[in-house]
């Protein structure tokens, strides 16, 4: 399996590997604002690549490269449809964006409910995902720290994804849903997928944090899950290093883990970015041969994002990619936070 990483490197080499011959491809990239670093283009040329459908599961979109694309994409044939978050939909510095696509024949759904569709993923084609962190606008663009992962070629997965997108805009959404979560394996590495909120992500998430052996370093958004934080605590106390940065204005929350886990003698940092470290992954064992793996998708630490809201989280158990998100970590702990 290739893994390409496309990485921000001011201050450190990310890794780019090429591992064996192609079945399918990861490609990761991280933005570094106020540098895009190509974070909003790679998702416009997984849309102007489309030639059959391209269906857009997203919590709030308004940027230009994007837009443009999906509107160019409907006009040359392809099946463009959208589902996103009823507040987005309306909301002022959004609506413009979703009135264009609608006025090009674009369908778009709206999840009608209080509680979230936090979903940020496409499927194209059979054969391509993006998912992460990264709403399609323009503040999360340049203003928010993200990261997207492009999977390339596994069908497995990309089903996976489009059936749980079908079902939204169908108007199932929450509790009502079929559970499409399971594993894949692509090229050797097993890929788990699980949808929030019928696949209990927050209990996988800690059966992952249980066999880490030597480190943890994360990125985090919203962590505010004390089962979460008591399972890094544990593996700390076991002597594993749990290393990550918490965005600042959430860390500032009552609710947040921050403070208890660095009263636990966890290593975290609050980010100095000047707007939002919106990011929601860790690695787990990077660097070693302990099985290492990475979580990441749309999925935050909290218990809302586990039992109300529409989400995804990947599991990926892949050594290149676990590398390339712990040494994005190590740079945003290091150059990024305080």
């Amino acid at each position: 399996m290739r893994v390409k990483v496309l990485a921000v490197l001011a201050a450190m080499a990310m890794v780019a590997a090429i591992v064996s011959p192609v079945e399918a491809t990861m490609t990761i990239t991280y933005n570094n604002p106020p540098s895009a670093n190509y974070i909003n283009t790679r998702v416009r040329d997984v849309i102007n690549g489309a030639t059959s459908y391209c269906y857009v599961a997203i919590y709030g979109m308004n940027e230009p490269n994007i837009v443009n694309a999906l509107a160019a994409a409907k006009t040359r044939g392809v099946d463009v449809r959208i589902v996103t978050d009823t507040d987005y939909r309306y909301k002022s510095g959004y609506q413009a964006s979703y009135d264009l696509l609608a006025s090009k024949g674009i369908p778009i759904v709206c999840d009608n409910r209080t509680t979230l569709m936090h979903n940020k993923f496409i499927v194209a084609d059979g054969t391509k995902l993006v998912t992460g962190s990264y709403n399609f606008t323009t503040e999360q663009t340049t203003v928010d720290k993200n990261n997207v992962i492009i999977i390339t070629g596994n069908t497995g997965i990309v089903t996976r994804f489009k059936n749980e997108f079908l079902q939204m805009y169908a108007g199932k959404f929450g509790s009502y849903k079929t559970n499409y979560s399971g594993t894949d394996t692509v090229d050797g590495s097993t890929v788990y997928t699980y949808f929030a909120p019928k696949a209990l992500v927050r209990d996988a998430v800690k059966s992952h944090i249980a066999t880490a052996n030597t480190s943890i370093y994360f990125n985090i958004f919203t962590f505010t899950d004390a089962g979460i934080k008591d399972a890094m605590v544990a593996r700390k106390n076991a002597g594993v290093t749990i290393k990550g940065t918490f965005d600042a204005w959430q860390a500032g929350s009552s609710y947040c883990q921050y403070t208890n886990l660095k009263n636990a003698g966890c290593l975290v940092r609050k980010d100095n970015y000047s707007g939002l470290l919106h990011d929601k992954f860790m690695a787990i064992d990077g660097g070693t041969t302990s099985s290492p793996r990475t979580i990441t998708g749309s999925f935050n630490w909290t218990a809302s994002a586990d039992t109300s809201n529409d989400e995804n989280c990947l599991a990926i158990l892949n050594s290149t990619v676990t590398n390339s998100y712990k040494g994005n970590a190590v740079y945003v702990y290091t150059y990024k936070a305080y």
